[in-house]
């Protein structure tokens, strides 16, 4: 469940797991929103194609903006995947350094390491410009 934003802009810090419908209903509305969340499901379907588990959604989606600029990703896989032993259509969603210019958005991915994960989200979820921590919405990719 996504809970109430801590500032009227941030999610509270953590991990909030999620639904599509959900994050839907609470972040869908609008021109620019509703443009995003086409984009972000065409991304999960292909996540989800290459088996990918999770994705995290961090920044100016995850928060109350009305125009938020982009979808900043981060997949979780499987924990043996790595650009080297998956696709080429699989292996674009792992690619940091060029998912801006190929998509417009900006991807990160971790194998599936409750650890790593932790480390991400405590990473991701703090803001340093402003010193404090922003939620990260959660979307099992399994239940699209």
């Amino acid at each position: 469940m996504i809970p109430p934003f801590a500032d009227g802009e941030n999610l509270p810090g953590g991990e909030h797991e999620c639904a599509w419908g959900e994050l839907l209903a609470r972040f869908g509305a609008g021109q620019t929103r509703q443009r995003l969340c086409s984009d972000l499901m065409r991304l999960m379907l292909r996540a989800k194609n290459c088996g990918y588990l999770k994705v995290l959604i961090w920044r100016s989606f995850a928060t109350s903006k009305n125009d938020p600029g982009d979808l900043d990703l981060l997949f979780v896989t499987p924990r043996d995947v790595s650009k080297d032993n998956v696709s080429a259509e699989c292996a674009e969603l792992l690619d940091s350094a060029s998912s801006r210019e190929r998509f417009g958005h900006d991807f990160m991915y971790c194998g599936n390491d409750p650890e790593v994960i932790k480390y991400f989200v405590r990473y991701l979820g703090y803001d340093y410009r402003v010193g404090r921590e922003r939620g990260l919405l959660s979307l099992d990719i399994s239940c699209i």
